[in-house]
């Protein structure tokens, strides 16, 4: 389909985009690209479209990174951004200019996850205290994998404490915990790995 070029084919791959359910449309992102300029200019023409998934398409279709952060963090409410944020994660440069710090500290409990997956994806290791101070207060497996993946050795108290939680406790987030120990390395993790 990247090598087929008919009018018909991108007003099609628009119809798609938009009937298909947001965890689908990524994996549309590179053929979208294919026909970047027959979209932009079928989008122009669509009054259908609601703001949300334009931005989302427009971002997909080369809008500058920083007018598009532009617009995300304008939206409100934190939920309706969170909705945008999912969609667009996978472009590192609109991804790095993104305002994460200060959305962990007004809604940390929305946005950890999403937060904690471009940091260890990214390497955002300035994310790496607001992210060790959601794993120590609702740890789950993003936060964990993050930390394990950027190599907090800070995070290593925590982690093991995950362990020692007990049965009923953390139980379920061994395994990652112990390959975040494992990633993390260092004095402070080797002795709880083979312990588990």
């Amino acid at each position: 389909l990247r090598k087929v070029r008919h009018a018909t084919l991108a007003a099609a791959l628009l119809d798609l985009y938009l009937e298909a359910p947001a965890d689908y449309r990524g994996a549309l992102a590179p053929l979208m690209v294919t026909h970047r300029g027959e979209l932009r200019a079928l989008l122009a023409e669509r009054k259908d479209v609601d703001a949300e998934a334009r931005l989302i398409l427009a971002a997909h279709l080369g809008l500058a990174a920083r007018e598009v952060v532009a617009h995300i963090v304008a939206i409100e409410p934190h939920e309706a951004r969170l909705r945008v944020l999912n969609q667009v994660a996978t472009q590192e440069e609109l991804v790095r200019q993104l305002p994460w710090e200060a959305w962990l500290a007004e809604r940390p409990e929305l946005y950890a996850g999403l937060a904690a997956r471009v940091a260890a994806e990214y390497s955002l290791r300035e994310l790496v205290p607001p992210l060790r101070a959601q794993l120590a207060e609702r740890p789950n497996p993003d936060l964990i994998r993050a930390v394990g993946e950027l190599g907090d050795r800070e995070s290593v108290p925590a982690l093991l404490r995950l362990l020692e939680a007990g049965p009923g406790g953390a139980r379920n987030l061994v395994p990652v915990v112990l390959e975040s120990l494992g990633r993390v390395g260092g004095p402070g993790a080797r002795p709880a790995v083979p312990r588990a």
